[in-house]
């Protein structure tokens, strides 16, 4: 009976253990980019609290504004950004919001990416940067899903000065996460991938600094042309969706811990008894 009531009570301790991890969870970014009819992207104001919780300070989206049509557009039928590259100088789609990382905090940056390109090392990309809107995150702090010479596709990241890793997938489309841990004295960033397939988030890199980044401006995601050839504009379909951005402030983080080492601890003397 003794036995049973404390597993009630640790149950309880649990449940109450998450609600307070769901209650420490601050959203500054997030996007499903439902738009009532096709638009820009350049100018659209994100949800979150640096985003339309912001009031007049609100941050938008940059975009890369190439000549009209192709810009960097929102479908209104699927909800979703687009693909799209221009055909005279070959540059592609993309977004960014200013961010700058704090130290004692964990962020999640997490998008869906849809890569239905044909050609060679053609990637949707998302991260972490320091560029301008020109940039198309092939860069440090991001990771992408490309398209192999096979036609299938890789997981790649290459995570300020990691070499390299890549990871076989044969689906084109999942869910893309990068978690920024500023809590101890060296930061350390991770990249997970979750197929459609499998439904599961698989890490496939990682890396510490040893030196941490003073130079995070922004975040995003870009589209890139591996192969330096103008592929069409239309008739591609990769996509970006469900764009977010969260962090778990350090206290909220370090009391979790504290209560569940506390929990196990009562625990584990009340059973002795």
């Amino acid at each position: 009976m003794k036995s049973k009531c404390m597993k009630i009570v640790l149950l309880g301790l649990i449940a109450c253990a998450a609600g307070q991890l769901q209650a420490g969870v601050v959203t500054l970014y997030t996007d499903d980019f439902t738009a009532a009819t096709d638009a820009n992207l350049l100018g659209r104001t994100p949800g979150g609290t640096l985003g339309s919780g912001a009031g007049a300070s609100a941050n938008t989206w940059l975009a890369r504004e190439a000549d009209n049509p192709y810009t960097t557009q929102v479908d209104a039928t699927d909800d979703v950004v687009e693909y799209f590259q221009n055909p005279t100088d070959g540059k592609t789609s993309n977004g960014l919001l200013a961010f700058a990382p704090e130290a004692g905090k964990v962020y999640a940056l997490t998008a869906d990416l849809d890569n239905n390109f044909t050609g060679l090392y053609d990637s949707v990309r998302l991260g972490f940067t320091s560029a301008s809107v020109s940039n198309n995150f092939g860069g440090g702090t991001s990771a992408r899903i490309y398209t192999t010479a096979t036609g299938d596709f890789k997981l790649n990241s290459k995570l300020e000065g990691d070499t390299a890793v890549n990871v076989d997938t044969t689906i084109g489309n999942g869910t893309m996460q990068m978690v920024l841990d500023t809590t101890a004295a060296q930061w350390a960033i991770t990249a997970s991938w979750q197929s459609q397939s499998t439904g599961e988030f698989v890490e496939f890199s990682s890396h510490t600094y040893t030196v941490n980044p003073t130079d995070i401006t922004h975040v995003g995601f870009g589209f890139s042309n591996g192969n330096g050839n103008l592929d069409p504009v239309e008739g591609l379909g990769s996509t970006v969706d469900n764009f977010s951005l969260t962090v778990i402030p350090e206290p909220t983080t370090l009391g979790l811990l504290s209560m569940v080492s506390g929990t196990l601890l009562f625990i584990r003397r009340r059973l002795a008894l």
